[in-house]
């Protein structure tokens, strides 16, 4: 399970079932350390996660969640995007990008994609 903060409080539109996702690393590191493959979206509040019981799966300890979500989530204010992921893969060595990469991610092509997880 990963929980990412959404740009709205809605789901992504091109982000479903099937699609594939790589994990970049920011600062210091800037670079792509693992892929995976989404089985399910939902967008959910920090009670409906613990009622699934998606804590217990998740990628991020429990520090870095409280960490990067922070209290108005905690408090039930805000919903956060939660991927159930299968088919995990680190990769042998960590892939550094030829391009930018902000908080809220980067759709690439299928080329780039191929590229990056050789």
């Amino acid at each position: 399970i990963f929980i990412k903060n959404p740009v709205h409080q809605t789901l992504p539109i091109y982000l479903s079932k099937g699609s594939k996702v790589l994990f970049y690393v920011g600062k210091p590191i800037k670079k792509i350390v693992a892929g995976a493959i989404i089985h399910s979206v939902e967008l959910l509040d920090y009670k409906s996660i613990i009622k699934k019981r998606y804590v217990k799966k998740l990628m991020q300890s429990s520090e870095k969640l409280n960490e990067y979500c922070g209290s108005d989530f905690m408090n039930g204010l805000l919903k956060k995007l939660v991927f159930r992921l299968e088919q995990i893969k680190y990769l042998r060595k960590a892939k550094k990008v030829k391009f930018p990469i902000t908080m809220t991610g980067k759709y690439i092509s299928q080329i780039e994609y191929s590229k990056l997880v050789k």
